[in-house]
C-alpha cells in the first residue's frame, strides 16, 4: 500500500487547518445576507447549522449555486432577460430565508458528514469519498464530494476538509507520493480530452468552452454539480479565462452586470494551464500557488482538457504503477 494511504485524516486536518474554525450560517438568516458572509469570508460554502432545535444539527449546505439556481427559477423561460427582469427576479430573493434556499443535507450529495470518532480513519478510506460513493457517503451519490465536515458530539461542525485541503497536503508532503510525483499528466491519463475510465465510478471532468461574447449569466447557468468551471475562449478558440461559481462574489452588489458579455470582466478566475509533460508535483503547485480549482491542459494556446481537483485525487488514489 502506498505510504500516503496510511495517513490518518486527523494528521491532514492538523496540517492544513490547525486553528481554522468552521463558518456556519443559520436557517433563519436571509439568503442574500448569508451569501454575503461567504463572500466576506472568502469561502465557497458553509454548513447550515440549526442551534434552535432541541437537538442541534446540520440541516443543509449553502453555496453560490443555491443562489444561481433560485435566480434562474425566478427568471423562468427568459433566456436573455432584460435588466428590469433580472432586477425583479433578484428582488424576490430579498425575503428568502436560508432554510428555503439552501441544499437540504439529505440532497447534499457533494458533502460528507463525519464525527470526531472518525478522525482515525486513513486516506485509504477517506479519499474515495471525494470521487465516488462510499459507506460513509450518501447512498447513490451522483456527484463526487467537494467537502467534508467533522461534527462534535453535540452535532456542531468543528472541522472541515475540502478537496483543496487534500491537494495542499500532498503538495506540502510531496515525498509521500514517491515516484508518482514525477509522472506527467499524460502518463496519469488526465491530460487527454478523451474520457479515461478508472474503475466502475468515473468522475473525469469534461471540458466545456464558452465564447467570450456570452453573458456571464449564461455561463453561470451552465455550471452544475458535474461542471465546476467553464473555459472562456476568444474568436480563435484560444483560452482567455475561466469561470466558476466563485465569480458570483463580484456581482452581489452589481446584479445587472450579470448581463454583460464575459469579455467585459476583469475579475475572472485566472485560466491556469499545463502541458502534456507537466508532472504531478508541478500540477499540485499550480493548484496551490494560484488558488484555483481547475487547471486547463493546452496545446498551442487551445484548451484540450480540464483537470479538476477531483481528477487529481482520483489519479493519485487509483494509480496502479
Amino acid at each position: 500500500m502506498a505510504e500516503f494511504l496510511s495517513v490518518p485524516i486527523r494528521t491532514v486536518l492538523n496540517s492544513t487547518k490547525p486553528d481554522h474554525p468552521v463558518i456556519t450560517v443559520e436557517p433563519g438568516m436571509l439568503l442574500l445576507e448569508a451569501i454575503q458572509v461567504l463572500a466576506d469570508k472568502k469561502i465557497l460554502s458553509a454548513p447550515v447549522y440549526s442551534k434552535s432545535t432541541e437537538n442541534p444539527l446540520v440541516v443543509g449546505v449553502l453555496d453560490y449555486a443555491c443562489v444561481v439556481k433560485l435566480l434562474l427559477s425566478k427568471l423562468g423561460s427568459e433566456q436573455e432577460p432584460t435588466e428590469a427582469q433580472l432586477l425583479e427576479a433578484v428582488s424576490t430573493l430579498a425575503e428568502v430565508k436560508v432554510a428555503e434556499g439552501c441544499l437540504p443535507v439529505a440532497k447534499a450529495t457533494d458533502t460528507i458528514l463525519l464525527h470526531t470518532h472518525h478522525l482515525s480513519l486513513t486516506l485509504e478510506r477517506i479519499m474515495p469519498l471525494f470521487f465516488t460513493s462510499g459507506r460513509l457517503a450518501p447512498s447513490n451519490a451522483p456527484t463526487p464530494a467537494h467537502r467534508l465536515y467533522v461534527l462534535s458530539k453535540t452535532g456542531r461542525p468543528v472541522q472541515s476538509l475540502s478537496q483543496t485541503d487534500l491537494v495542499k497536503f500532498f503538495h506540502s508532503n510531496i515525498s509521500l507520493l514517491g515516484g508518482l510525483a514525477q509522472l506527467t499528466v499524460l502518463q496519469l491519463g488526465i491530460f487527454s480530452k478523451d474520457i479515461v475510465h478508472v474503475g466502475e465510478n468515473d468522475f473525469r471532468s469534461k471540458l466545456i468552452t464558452l465564447p467570450h461574447t456570452a453573458p456571464m449569466l449564461t455561463a453561470l447557468a451552465r455550471l452544475g454539480p458535474r461542471v465546476s468551471s467553464l473555459a472562456i475562449v476568444d474568436d480563435r478558440g484560444a483560452l482567455v479565462a475561466s469561470v466558476s461559481m466563485s465569480n458570483l462574489r463580484g456581482f452581489l452588489d452589481a446584479w445587472p452586470t450579470l448581463l454583460w458579455p464575459l469579455s467585459r470582466f476583469d475579475h475572472h478566475t485566472p485560466a491556469v494551464t499545463c502541458t502534456f509533460d507537466t508532472t504531478l508535483a508541478d500540477l499540485l503547485g499550480l493548484f496551490v500557488d494560484n488558488g484555483v480549482h481547475c487547471v486547463y491542459g493546452v496545446a498551442e494556446e487551445l484548451p484540450i482538457s480540464i483537470i479538476t481537483l477531483t481528477d487529481v485525487l482520483l489519479a493519485i488514489h487509483e494509480y496502479k504503477g
